[in-house]
C-alpha cells in the first residue's frame, strides 16, 4: 500500500479514497459551532457521529 506514501497505515488509504470530505467538513463545522456556542452536548454528539461515519467506512472497506 504505497498509494499515498503511507506504507504500513492502511486506514489512511481508506480515508483518502473513501471518505467524503464534504461530509467530514460538515461534521467539523457543526462540532466547532457547537463548541463556540457552548452547546457541548451537540458537539459531543457530532464527534460521536463523525467517528461512527469514519469507523463504518473503514469496516466496510476492510471487509472487501
Amino acid at each position: 500500500l504505497k498509494d499515498h506514501g503511507f506504507i504500513n497505515i492502511p486506514e489512511l488509504h481508506v480515508y483518502a479514497k473513501c471518505l467524503d470530505m464534504k461530509v467530514m467538513l460538515a461534521f467539523n463545522k457543526r462540532t466547532l459551532n457547537a463548541i463556540k456556542t457552548g452547546n457541548y452536548e451537540d458537539g459531543y454528539k457530532c464527534m460521536i457521529e463523525n467517528a461512527d461515519y469514519v469507523y463504518n467506512i473503514y469496516i466496510e472497506q476492510s471487509n472487501k
